[in-house]
């Protein structure tokens, strides 16, 4: 019987687009709109705003006409009426919300502090927010995370006049801390889980704020991050949109199954490089996620793929050499990733049907120019180092994936391939 592996594969290099999505995007702010009345404590008077200003002290640097025009342009946008104590209302507080899964079998949730007007960062908006327009009079503010972006309110690029109203129609929105809640549907009801405190900051630039829930309920969980004034959740603001988490079964030692099915929506994690032994078929519908290592799979029956095969990403790029990380897959059946699949590996992947096939990592990672016809090679698409590489299969693509040792097998690709390119001296 001859020996061949059915491969097919087109590449797409998507670098640029995996990284774009970081920058900063070209369309227009949304517009500002003043907050409606809160049951926050009223807000000064007129006169008493003005005494305000006359006791906040001009910085040396400052020109004193900029400092003037600024003053008027604060005193010409505010409205008592409309200013209240409060939290901030709608967009001028909404938070984004990120979810990570470590493994472990909590959820961590981070976000990034909003209060529109508050460009000093003291957690409240009011008449000392002003100083920073004027110390960055007419700065360029396009750089995406930056103090300058921050300060630069109405988000027309420049630091100027037009950044005064948002602390007029803002004044006095505080930002005590926020309390995180947690639902079964994404419509509610949310229960609250816990609080974070605006001093419990990260020391960025621009703050952050983290919370662990170390304890989610099993399947599919929402949350959602509010900010508040006042004691403990009293005069909330706007909750951040909804986020959907599926907490996943956790593998943490070498285990091994009659067979393996991920059914779709559901997650297992395999933490710690354990290895994975299926005696049978494998089917993953959901999504088998390697954490904090290596994630090694082997299937003595056949494997299908319509849903995920993932091997976390650090949060920073991996320094040339250091802490390289390998999808292992040893299927000793059939293979078949479907259109909906998808691999992603922030390291290489080693695809055989052989245990014995396998290389000694060692040598896989000294010496990239041999062509052993071992391991899956990806030398000639490599992109440059520290980026990623991702390839969507098309039929009739001669294989990389071949051994003289291998029986045969058929291997069928489709689906997005994302691939971190190895270090230098890795193939």
């Amino acid at each position: 019987m001859g020996r061949s592996i059915a491969f097919s594969m087109i590449l797409l290099f998507t670098a640029a687009l995996l990284l774009s999505a970081c920058g900063k995007g070209s369309g227009p702010r949304q517009a500002f709109e003043a907050k409606p009345p809160s049951t926050g404590a009223p807000a000064p008077t007129l006169e008493e705003v003005k005494a305000e200003l006359d006791a906040l002290e001009k910085p040396a640097e400052v020109d004193d006409g900029v400092w003037e025009t600024l003053m008027a342009a604060f005193l010409d946008a505010y409205d008592p009426s409309r200013s209240r104590a409060a939290a901030p209302a709608g967009d001028f507080g909404k938070v984004s919300l990120s979810l990570f899964d470590p493994g472990d079998g909590s959820v961590e949730i981070r976000w990034t502090y909003r209060n529109t007007g508050d460009y000093d960062l003291s957690g409240q908006v009011g008449v000392p927010d002003i100083t920073p327009i004027a110390l960055s009079y007419l700065a360029s503010a396009w750089e995406e995370g930056s103090l300058l972006e921050w300060i630069d309110g109405d988000g027309d690029g420049v630091i100027g006049v037009a950044d005064i109203t948002p602390i007029a129609l803002n004044y006095l929105s505080n930002v005590a801390g926020y309390v995180i809640e947690r639902g079964d549907s994404p419509g509610g009801p949310f229960v609250d889980i816990g609080y974070v405190l605006f001093a419990e900051q990260n020391d960025a630039e621009i703050p952050g704020f983290e919370f662990v829930d170390f304890t989610p309920p099993s399947g599919t969980s929402f949350y959602r991050v509010t900010p508040y004034d006042g004691e403990l959740g009293e005069f909330p603001g706007e909750p951040s949109d909804v986020l959907e988490f599926v907490s996943g079964t956790t593998i943490d030692e070498e285990t091994t199954l009659p067979s393996l099915n991920i059914a779709a929506g559901e997650r297992v994690n395999v933490i710690n490089g354990a290895k994975i032994h299926v005696e049978g078929d494998a089917i993953i519908d959901g999504e088998l996620r390697g954490v904090n290592g290596n994630l090694w799979l082997h299937v003595m029956g056949d494997l299908t793929v319509n849903g995920n095969i993932t091997l976390d990403a650090p949060e920073e790029n991996i320094p040339p050499g250091e802490d390289f990380r390998v999808i292992t897959l040893i299927i000793e059946g059939d293979a078949t990733f479907s259109d909906s699949s998808a691999l992603t590996s922030d390291g290489s992947v080693i695809f055989v049907s052989d245990l014995a096939a396998i290389p000694d990592l060692a040598d896989v990672e000294t010496d990239a120019d041999a062509d052993d016809g071992i391991t899956p090679t990806f030398s000639p698409y490599f992109q440059p180092e520290g980026e990623m590489m991702s390839k969507t299969a098309a039929p009739f693509m001669p294989s990389t994936f071949r051994s003289p040792s291998q029986a045969v097998r058929t291997v069928t690709l489709s689906g997005n391939w994302v691939v971190r390119t190895p270090p230098e001296g890795v193939k």
